[in-house]
């Protein structure tokens, strides 16, 4: 069996959330500011997330910006994260997955992270 060398677990979960775009973007009147996607999987440094890759409603990876805010929908209410990007990756379904290393400490989000791990 392979030895885990993750710093830290994570936990699948499928959480609605949207993605604030950083501001001062030279193409921001060209796409919208938030983009509504979901979670794949949460950890207590990172957030791993699925957005649409589609013109419509998605956005190419390339041009979030280095800093975003996250707006997750957790059973207990809203929680915003901070958090940069580490990378992304295209998926088959025409979505794209990203992931966001968490910059500021939530009480909020980590209370949720220790009800995923019973």
């Amino acid at each position: 069996m392979m030895k885990e060398r993750r710093r830290c677990p994570r936990y699948k979960a499928w959480i609605a959330c949207s993605v604030s775009l950083a501001p001062g973007d030279n193409n921001a009147q060209e796409r919208p500011s938030k983009i509504l996607g979901h979670t794949f999987d949460l950890s207590t440094d990172a957030v791993a997330i699925v957005l649409p890759a589609n013109q419509t409603y998605g956005i190419d990876p390339k041009t979030l910006g280095s800093t975003v805010e996250i707006m997750l929908a957790l059973p207990s209410g809203y929680v915003s994260l901070f958090c940069s990007l580490v990378r992304h990756a295209p998926l088959p379904s025409q979505e794209n997955l990203v992931v966001f290393a968490i910059e500021d400490e939530n009480s909020m989000y980590r209370e949720h992270l220790k009800t995923l791990r019973k």
